[in-house]
């Protein structure tokens, strides 16, 4: 059983097929229970190297936190200095999870926005990607990060 401490040597190591094959056998249980443990860097890295479905169920999982911190370190770019020794073992993910990911903390944030407005429901759905406002809320869709292409699904 790999353990941080594990996860940790094969990344000082640039171990990263031991480490992807770990990450394709390993439950969504078990990778939270790895998570707290290990540094944000290996965090990006361990989701990375998740199968795109694989990483949007793992996320789907996570406090608010730590799924804003995976929305903002998206871009490939964000694990610069493991792609330096990494000899293009990483592949961007596509632009469809980005975009549920992005859709998922958005609906989060909005339903803990209404909560904390007293409110019993959440608002409505927003159409056409325009902009609602309730009370003090205003929420937006997300655009995607620099660099990330709809037509590619690359970064």
């Amino acid at each position: 059983m790999v353990s941080e401490a594990g996860i940790q040597g094969w990344l000082r190591e640039a171990r990263y097929a031991d480490l992807a094959a770990f990450a394709a056998e390993a439950g969504a249980e078990r990778l939270a229970g790895l998570w707290a443990g290990l540094k944000p860097m290996e965090r990006l890295v361990l989701f990375k190297l998740l199968e795109p479905s694989r990483a949007l169920e793992f996320y789907r999982g996570l406090a608010f936190e730590e799924k804003y911190f995976l929305l903002c370190g998206f871009p490939l770019a964000a694990i610069a200095p493991v792609l330096e020794r990494a000899g293009g073992f990483f592949k961007p993910h596509p632009s469809w999870l980005y975009e549920r990911m992005c859709r998922l903390i958005v609906t989060e944030s909005r339903m803990a926005a209404v909560a904390v407005a007293g409110r019993a429901q959440a608002l409505p759905p927003l159409r056409g990607g325009g902009i609602r406002r309730g009370g003090d809320i205003a929420v937006n869709h997300c655009p995607p990060p620099a660099g990330l292409s709809k037509s590619t699904g690359g970064q």
